[in-house]
């Protein structure tokens, strides 16, 4: 998925929610936050760095990313957020659960699929 589809949609989701100017810019910023893991990216560009510390759609685009920015600020999470729903719709998917880097989790075709068991999560009683 493209930056440009990611801000589109954080600039739609925080019009629908009637956000002030500033909230907007926090959603659109939180929008294409995860994707500083790529040097391809708006944030990439100028910190390198992480794309080569960080495998794409791994920690950036997990729980503990959307935890880490909605601390900072609920509507920078926002848009992480919604970046984070609009990767999983995607055949490759994303990491959500990392560190426990063995599922990836997609939506595509409208199914979950994941690349590992998820039985160590669920036990029977």
């Amino acid at each position: 998925m493209t930056g440009r589809t990611h801000m589109l949609a954080g600039a739609c989701l925080a019009l629908a929610l009637h956000a002030s100017a500033p909230q907007m810019v926090l959603v659109t910023v939180g929008s294409v936050l995860p994707d500083v893991d790529t040097n391809r990216s708006i944030f990439g560009k100028y910190a390198r760095f992480f794309s080569y510390l960080l495998p794409h759609r791994g920690p950036t685009h997990g729980l503990l990313m959307l935890a880490l920015a909605t601390f900072i600020h609920p509507w920078l999470g926002l848009g992480v957020l919604t970046h984070i729903l609009l990767d999983m719709t995607t055949s490759s998917g994303i990491k959500l659960l990392w560190p426990y880097k063995k599922i990836t989790v997609s939506l595509s075709h409208g199914t979950i699929t994941t690349t590992a068991s998820l039985k160590p999560f669920f036990r029977s009683p």
